[in-house]
C-alpha cells in the first residue's frame, strides 16, 4: 500500500482549489498497511478496526456496522479489484462510471465480490436499497 502511503502525504500538503476548507479532503485509512476491507453493500474501502469504530459512512442506518466485529466479518470482504478516491462524488465522472454519485467522499473498491448474509440481504431488499458486491461466479479475470 505505498500507493496510500503517498496519497496521504500528498492529501496532507495539498490544497483544493486554493481553500483550506478541511471538508474538501478525503479522509485516507488510518492504518495504511492494514489490509482494507469494502463494504458489500456500497464498496467503501476501510480497515476492520475503522469500521468498527465508525461503521459505514453510507450503509451505517442499514448495516449497523459499528461495534460489531460479527457483522463488519459478514458485511464487508477484502475480495475486490482496484481502488478509487472520490472527493466530489455528486460532479465527478469517476462517481458517474461508478455509479457512486449519492456516496460520501472516500476510498470505494471498483469490483467487490462476495454476498450478504440471507437475513441482512433480505432486509435491504425490502428498504429497497441496491447492493454493489457481485456474486463470487461473477468476478472478473485480474
Amino acid at each position: 500500500f505505498g500507493v496510500l502511503n503517498a496519497l496521504q502525504a500528498h492529501a496532507k500538503m495539498s490544497y483544493i482549489e486554493d481553500t483550506t476548507d478541511d471538508s474538501r479532503f478525503v479522509d485516507l485509512p488510518e492504518h495504511s498497511r492494514a489490509p482494507l476491507r469494502a463494504c458489500l453493500r456500497c464498496t467503501l474501502l476501510k480497515t476492520f478496526e475503522a469500521f468498527i469504530d465508525y461503521g459505514c459512512d453510507n450503509c451505517e442506518d442499514l448495516l449497523e456496522l459499528r461495534d460489531n466485529q460479527e457483522r463488519v466479518q459478514q458485511c464487508t470482504t477484502t475480495d475486490y479489484i482496484g481502488m478509487v478516491a472520490l472527493m466530489h462524488p455528486q460532479s465527478s465522472w469517476v462517481s458517474k462510471w461508478q455509479r457512486l454519485q449519492d456516496m460520501k467522499s472516500g476510498f470505494y473498491a471498483i469490483h467487490v465480490t462476495g454476498e450478504l448474509p440471507e437475513g441482512i440481504a433480505d432486509r435491504l431488499r425490502d428498504a429497497g436499497a441496491v447492493v454493489r458486491a457481485k456474486p463470487f461466479a461473477e468476478m472478473p479475470k485480474a
